[in-house]
């Protein structure tokens, strides 16, 4: 079956939807997101083993087309089905089916042989560290632009650079932060070492946009 440290990781995401359909404040809820998130960022990568593990050749081909385009699709799914579930019936409806299928996850998971792994392949840490930095401060920066100004600073902005609001220093920053992660990628593919992000994803224009 799947590896019981992501197994652990599904478990984590259907409690963390648990807590976000009955949480009473709002501090919860965001506790709750951080949780799904850490747990999706765990899981995605196994997902990528575990097809390498039981597909080979089309089917193997077919299997990671589906799970490219698996997230694009969920995002739709999520706009639609949530959003007919907070209209009609209330939105603690649209995170109660997200434990239904963390529960449906877990079951099937133990359909599966476990990959064997590679202790030779290790995470690049500067990577993840360089692109989270990276998302963390683009996302941050978009989200708070209304509430902290598009240029100058408003009465809402935390704090202001010399009357700038931080939003688009965020954005900007991130942007550097993204091109330093690009740049170390492509250092460490050329010493021999495995990148976080495959090269041949992030220089072909089209897999690049994909990313972006």
């Amino acid at each position: 079956g799947m590896p019981p440290s992501d197994r652990a990781a599904v478990v984590v995401f259907g409690c963390a939807q648990v807590l976000m359909t009955f949480s009473p404040t709002a501090n919860l809820m965001i506790t709750a997101q951080a949780l799904s998130g850490a747990a999706g960022a765990v899981i995605v990568p196994s997902l990528v083993a575990l097809i390498a593990e039981n597909y080979k050749g089309k089917q193997q081909a077919t299997a990671l087309g589906a799970l490219g385009s698996a997230r694009a699709g969920a995002g739709v799914l999520a706009f639609v089905i949530g959003g007919v579930l907070g209209t009609y019936i209330g939105w603690r409806p649209a995170f109660g089916v997200l434990i239904v299928v963390s529960a449906l996850v877990l079951l099937l998971s133990f359909r599966l042989k476990p990959d064997q792994g590679r202790p030779e392949v290790k995470i690049d840490m500067i990577g993840v560290v360089l692109a989270a930095a990276a998302i963390i401060m683009i996302s941050f920066g978009f989200n708070n632009l209304n509430r902290w100004g598009l240029g100058l600073a408003g009465p809402n902005a935390p704090f202001n650079i010399a009357g700038v609001s931080p939003a688009p220093i965020l954005i900007v920053f991130g942007i550097v932060l993204g091109q330093a992660f690009l740049m170390w990628t492509h250092r460490r593919q050329e010493s021999g070492k495995t990148p976080l992000l495959a090269l041949e994803v992030i220089d072909s224009p089209k897999e690049r946009a994909a990313v972006y």
